[in-house]
């Protein structure tokens, strides 16, 4: 079986800049943009922003990780009736997204650990991410979709790989703090939100929708 980094991989002159900045100026608090997302109905005309865009979305429990509905990411759509009727039942549901489809998901949850490393390991093409959001303990760095790829746990120390069959929450989504995890908003890194269809114009992206 061939290693994630045959397929994941990262020429380092092409590494975007929000990385590095990100991890040099890494602030756990929240800031004057998540002040933006709380809104009452945030999370819900959110959800709908994504499906107008294209990318299919599904409820997660409030402040967690957890599907809010039987099937998880098999649930998910771009279905404004449903979309309303799963936000009108609890507008407090996160908003989760799958991957494998429109984009794959690299999860860094400890930049300062798992960097040095993807610099290390990640050098022999070049596959350059197109958006990157802010997680309460991360960064999830949006790349193509790669086929061939799958979810992979711990790919280096602190990162995760989520494709095919795996899903990640989506901004403004919001985690609860416990003892286990920092709670924190979901944001976008650099701009409050992409571009509108910033997803799939993307060229690797519409190809592998196609």
């Amino acid at each position: 079986m061939s290693s994630i980094f045959d397929t994941l991989t990262f020429a380092l002159d092409t590494t975007p800049h929000v990385i590095r900045d990100y991890i040099d100026t890494y602030d756990p608090e929240p800031d004057d943009a998540r002040a933006r997302f709380t809104a009452p109905d945030a999370l819900t005309a959110a959800a709908h922003w994504y499906a107008a865009n294209g990318i299919p979305v599904f409820p997660c429990k409030p402040g967690s990780k957890t599907p809010a509905t039987s099937h998880g990411f098999k649930d998910a759509t771009t279905n404004t009736g449903q979309i309303t009727q799963w936000w009108t039942t609890n507008p407090q549901y996160n908003i989760a997204i799958p991957t494998g489809l429109f984009f794959d998901v690299l999860d860094i949850d400890h930049p300062t650990l798992a960097w040095p490393q993807l610099r290390q390991e990640i050098t022999t093409q070049t596959l350059t991410p197109f958006q990157a959001v802010h997680t309460p303990r991360g960064l999830h760095l949006y790349l193509p979709p790669r086929p061939e790829t799958r979810n992979t746990t711990n790919i280096v120390p602190g990162a995760d790989f989520r494709a095919k069959g795996g899903y990640v929450l989506a901004p403004p989504s919001i985690i609860t703090p416990s003892p286990a995890y920092p709670g924190g908003r979901y944001r976008w890194a650099g701009t409050i939100w992409p571009t509108p269809g910033e997803f799939t114009q993307h060229d690797a992206v519409r190809e592998a929708a196609a």
